[in-house]
């Protein structure tokens, strides 16, 4: 149960990146954002293909450095022109 749970919680983080625009993800140029999508796609279409291992070496290795990606991306855009902190 845990591993289709971090299965479709990697698959949604995937579908995330993949709405996002590309002028963005280029703020952050050493995430491999394109490896992101094709995880999720991975996961999404070959889902008896996929080793329990590599599922937890994404979340242990992958996920923290995306992590403080985009807690950096979302100060960025807070700290924007447009934000309403006056």
């Amino acid at each position: 149960m845990i591993f289709d749970a971090v299965r479709v919680r990697l698959i949604e983080i995937g579908e995330a990146v993949g709405a996002l625009e590309p002028a963005l993800l280029a703020q952050e140029p050493e995430i491999p954002w394109a490896d992101i999508k094709a995880m999720r796609n991975h996961l999404a279409h070959r889902y008896f293909d996929t080793a329990h291992a590599i599922v937890a070496d994404t979340v242990t290795r992958e996920l923290p450095p995306l992590i403080e990606a985009v807690l950096r991306l979302l100060d960025a855009h807070d700290a924007g022109p447009d934000s309403d902190s006056e």
